[in-house]
């Protein structure tokens, strides 16, 4: 009886407690629009974006632990929300102390820009451009889906299990959508 009570304290502890955090707590990283623009068989998508780091993944980061994003695309049919294609991004934001610069590394081609400052380095991947390329479409109506999250799977084996269960590595933005237009 005593262990049923402490539970349910417990939980209700919990739920008051995650129940109460900010929307801006919850999610930190939220993508504001897009703007897609497909010419041939290539589509252009630029992403305005929100990146904010918690305490505790500027803490790490600055005890050098890299962090990772991720961004998710689909790309669907809007007529019948089929899925016609998925792409994915990742960026690695690390700390230089010997330099006391931010290294942000795109790591599909591997290209790096370093940064001064680390709000620097947030402002530049605010603005996000994403170039698909081999996607034969025919004039309509089409969605692109994004989110970008914290790729938790990428810290330190010590610290992905409390990134997984601890609010405060909780990054990932909701799945949002846009309506765009192919023209013949």
């Amino acid at each position: 009886m005593a262990f049923t009570t402490r539970f349910c304290t417990a939980a209700l502890i919990l739920s008051l407690l995650f129940g109460c955090q900010s929307q801006a707590a919850r999610e930190r990283f939220v993508l504001e629009g897009a703007r897609v623009n497909a010419v041939g068989s290539t589509l252009n998508v630029q992403l305005q974006q929100q990146i904010n780091f918690s305490p505790a993944a500027i803490e790490a980061l600055y005890n050098g632990v890299p962090l990772v994003m991720q961004w998710d695309l689909e790309l669907r049919d809007a007529d019948n929300l089929s899925l016609i294609t998925t792409r994915e991004r990742r960026a690695t934001l690390r700390y230089l102390p010997l330099s006391e610069r931010f290294q942000l590394e795109q790591m599909d081609n591997g290209a790096t820009q370093s940064y001064p400052r680390l709000r620097h380095a947030l402002r530049a991947m605010n603005q996000l451009q994403i170039i698909m390329e081999g996607i034969p479409l025919t004039p309509g109506t089409y969605q692109m889906r994004a989110r970008v999250r914290l790729d938790r799977a990428d810290l330190p084996a010590p610290m992905q299990l409390p990134a997984l269960v601890l609010m405060r590595w909780r990054h990932d933005s909701l799945w949002t959508q846009w309506p765009f237009q192919v023209n013949a």
